[in-house]
């Protein structure tokens, strides 16, 4: 099918059409406004050498200088922290809301991006900093549960970088849905007009093979009607036929 058939069907199918457009535009409009906004705020940590790291040749102290070895480091706590284990442990402490804890791509460090999503603005601030002091203790616990215990000049520790932001409006989820539910309406009005024209003309053609043919004058019966309209005049009327009767006009009849 073509751009120029699709546009004739749609020319003979305009109700289907002006239908199926409303709805989508209802539904989508609908979608839009029933779909609830979220909001999400996002901090940053990372990963702080310890002491005996800080004090190991070349680093003078500073504990910033040893990070670059800390990255593997940084990913085994953001799996721990997504475990579904400490979703739970998360949601006994009052974080109802979707987070996320991931090593932010392309990072140049062992730093962590902690991200909590809700309906509620005030609740997603009150929620974040519970992610982040639960991350902070959960490196020290990982620490701590190994078969040789970690000395504590040898604790890694964490550090936040950027602040929790502002929470804003998550538009790239909304507009998603509302997408999702206007291409769904206008791929099903497309495929509702093609399945009605398809079914008009189908009961069109067979109504059009049942209806019999006009009547074609048959001109052997023409021939017969003029051979016996000619005997009848030859031999008069019908009635003359019999031979008791006789003209009342005959000059017999006459006295």
């Amino acid at each position: 099918m073509d751009f120029g058939e699709m546009l004739r069907i749609l020319r003979r199918r305009w109700i289907v059409a002006t239908v199926g457009v409303l709805l989508t535009l209802v539904a989508t409009a609908g979608a839009y406004i029933a779909w609830p906004n979220k909001y999400q705020s996002t901090a940053e940590i990372t990963l702080v050498g310890s002491k005996s790291m800080a004090n190991a040749t070349g680093n003078g102290g500073n504990p910033y200088l040893s990070v670059a070895d800390l990255d593997p480091v940084a990913s085994i706590l953001a799996g721990n922290v997504s475990s579904d284990q400490a979703v739970k442990q998360l949601r006994a402490l009052g974080v109802t809301y979707a987070y996320t804890v991931e090593v932010p791509q392309f990072a140049a460090g062992p730093f962590l991006q902690i991200t909590v999503t809700g309906k509620e603005p005030a609740e997603v601030l009150q929620q974040l900093p519970i992610v982040m002091r639960f991350t902070d203790q959960r490196m020290t616990t990982l620490q701590q549960e190994t078969a040789i215990p970690t000395p504590p000049n040898a604790i890694i520790t964490t550090q936040m970088i950027v602040p929790p932001s502002t929470p804003s409006k998550v538009k790239k989820t909304k507009l998603e849905v509302v997408a999702g539910v206007f291409v769904i309406f206008l791929v099903g009005t497309l495929i509702t007009i093609a399945i009605v024209d398809a079914r008009r003309r189908k009961s069109g053609k067979r109504h059009a093979d049942v209806t019999p043919a006009p009547a074609v004058p048959d001109d052997s019966a023409a021939d017969v009607a003029l051979d016996e309209g000619s005997e009848l005049t030859e031999a008069g009327p019908p009635w003359a036929r019999y031979q008791s009767y006789q003209d009342p006009a005959s000059p017999s009849r006459v006295r």
